[in-house]
């Protein structure tokens, strides 16, 4: 399975539980990759890749990048 994680990841906390998720997607043989809102546009991430999951991580401050 393909799993895109989605979130703003470059801020002062670190995403431990998407990091978390990931590590046992890995572990499980799951392909993986990490999209940065901030960064990357998700859609040509999602057409480029045809992932079977997408994920999401937010918090109530990155909202907005969510809209």
């Amino acid at each position: 399975m393909k799993v895109i994680f989605v979130g703003p990841l470059i801020s002062l906390n670190e995403p431990l539980g998407s990091m978390l998720l990931i590590a046992i997607c890995k572990k499980t043989k799951h392909d993986t990759k990490l999209v940065d809102l901030r960064r990357h546009d998700l859609c040509n991430s999602v057409e480029e890749w045809d992932p079977d999951v997408i994920a999401y991580n937010a918090m109530t401050a990155d909202m907005h990048l969510f809209e």
